[in-house]
């Protein structure tokens, strides 16, 4: 977005060839969880973009078996999941 007034925010991962495997955002909350990296045994990191204009990595976890990341409807809790795909 190039619009005037509308801040922007660019996150560069600490390995730049990492691959985005799941992004999603707290319900009503300022935080947000990345699942990425390996696609067997990715990282999953939590940030925070409380302070306006800035974005604060809280924590990574490093390979987990994840694909999926569930909040709860509050945003207080949050699942990390991995969602098997079965073929029939």
């Amino acid at each position: 977005m190039q619009e005037k007034d509308i801040p922007v925010e660019v996150l560069e991962l600490d390995k730049k060839n990492d691959k985005i495997i799941e992004v999603a955002w707290e319900p009503k909350g300022h935080r947000f969880v990345l699942i990425h990296g390996n696609l067997q045994r990715p990282d999953v990191s939590l940030y925070s973009m409380r302070t306006p204009g800035r974005v604060l990595k809280l924590v990574t976890l490093k390979a987990k078996q994840a694909n999926a990341v569930y909040w709860s409807p509050t945003g207080k809790h949050m699942i990390i999941a991995d969602k098997v795909k079965w073929q029939a």
